[in-house]
């Protein structure tokens, strides 16, 4: 549950309670360490311990700030004390474990009721001034009653934060670029416009979406990471087969990386979508609200009993 590190991807109740295991998962631990801090996880507790004291009060702050107004898509914080541990619920398992269980591509019906779960999350963190900044995998929960939910706040800035850090003011706990490499969209990293929350998270929302829809990554930055970033990334957005074709965005580009995700056809609002969320420009690629309101997502969903009894007896 840190930006700095992956959240577990750990053997959960959610799993022992559908009988795929006898192991008793209650008193599984699992403890996760990064640069930044560590995540400890058992007995549906996870507690997340920081090693520097203002990333510590930053993201108490932002998920006292949340948790305020309340909202069922996003994850509780039960207290803190002053070892820098804040102790939350984690009473599911992450997208990238229910993926791998799946194990192969999720039909529409899952991918509306989850993705429309994690926009409703993102447009509350929105109405309370903040983008998350890290949406991946490993920070999407999902609860043994099929609600998504998510976590790791310490990326998370408003956009009053934003401007005033471009502008050279220290934010104290926070910086401009962070979050996880392989998911930041290519206006971190590139000067080709400015800097807006709710578009970067709907850049790495986009790459989720691809992942789960066609059960492959469609981007690893992870091998062009190192001392100069910057210059790896343009060289990068050259090379590589789907971000060359994201800039160029010619329609036989989308068309070469469709045939690439599947040999079978492609829902053709799913393909609209994907390419309005990925678009490399900033001021033309679709906002959260706009993503949720999409012809795809408005679609039939899969109510969440159902959705929890295909992902995991299929």
């Amino acid at each position: 549950m840190a930006s700095s590190f992956d959240v577990a991807r750990v053997l959960h109740p959610l799993h022992a309670n559908l009988n795929h295991t006898k192991t008793d998962h209650a008193e599984y631990e699992k403890i996760i360490k990064g640069k930044q801090g560590q995540v400890r996880i058992k007995n549906n507790i996870a507690v997340k311990r920081h090693f520097n004291e203002n990333k510590f009060q930053r993201e108490l702050k932002i998920l006292n700030a949340l948790n305020t107004k309340g909202n069922v898509h996003i994850v509780k914080i039960l207290k803190a004390n002053i070892l820098r541990e804040i102790h939350m619920p984690h009473s599911g398992t992450d997208l990238y474990y229910v993926l791998q269980e799946y194990g192969a591509p999720m039909n529409c019906f899952i991918l509306r009721n989850i993705f429309c779960q994690i926009l409703e999350g993102l447009l509350f963190m929105k109405e309370c001034g903040y983008s998350h900044y890290d949406i991946k995998m490993e920070n999407i929960l999902l609860t043994q009653n099929g609600t998504v939910k998510l976590c790791d706040f310490g990326a998370s800035k408003t956009q009053e934060e934003v401007i005033a850090m471009i502008n050279g003011t220290n934010i104290k706990g926070s910086t401009l670029v962070e979050g996880t490499f392989s998911y930041n969209a290519p206006e971190m990293l590139l000067d080709i416009g400015s800097l807006d929350g709710e578009k970067v998270d709907t850049w790495a929302l986009g790459l989720l979406l691809y992942q789960c829809a066609f059960f492959k990554n469609m981007i690893d930055l992870s091998r062009v990471k190192g001392q100069s970033i910057y210059a790896m990334y343009k060289t990068y957005v050259r090379d590589n087969f789907f971000l060359s074709r994201i800039h160029r965005n010619s329609n036989q580009d989308w068309d070469d990386i469709f045939l690439d995700a599947s040999i079978r056809p492609i829902n053709s609002k799913l393909k609209k979508l994907l390419r309005q969320m990925l678009c490399f420009v900033p001021f033309l690629r679709f906002g959260l609200a706009q993503t949720l309101e999409s012809d795809f997502l408005q679609g039939v969903k899969m109510k969440n009993h159902a959705m929890i009894k295909e992902l995991f007896f299929g």
